[in-house]
């Protein structure tokens, strides 16, 4: 949903790339969330082919959720000296940096990626 979100409408294929999984993998993921998701109406075949985009619940539901972590990580973290926060802070944008240098895709336990924020 958060490539929908930034990108704007695309192809099942192009998420699936962008976020280093198989096709396979993302459309049973993209079938279970349907009701958040907007399919062309033609629904063409194979549903890699299909252009989808957000509708305005799947937006909200993003909103809801992505400020749901923001707070967390904010209570989490209240407490932690500036020093301990800046030395997070670099070590992230390290790990970032590594996992965008990485070809294939995400490592995925039981079918679900492991994802690092």
């Amino acid at each position: 949903m958060c490539e929908l979100a930034h990108d704007g409408p695309q192809r099942l294929g192009s998420i699936a790339a962008a976020i280093g999984l198989d096709l396979s993998t993302i459309t049973s993921q993209v079938r279970g969330l349907e009701r958040l998701v907007w399919r062309s109406a033609r629904r063409p075949r194979p549903i890699g082919a299909a252009i989808l985009s957000l509708t305005s619940v799947g937006r909200d539901v993003l909103e809801r959720t992505s400020k749901h972590r923001r707070d967390r990580l904010d209570k989490a973290l209240a407490d932690w000296p500036d020093r301990d926060l800046a030395v997070l802070a670099h070590l992230l944008t390290d790990l970032n940096v590594s996992l965008n240098r990485l070809d294939g895709p995400l490592l995925i336990a039981g079918g679900v990626p492991e994802l690092v924020v």
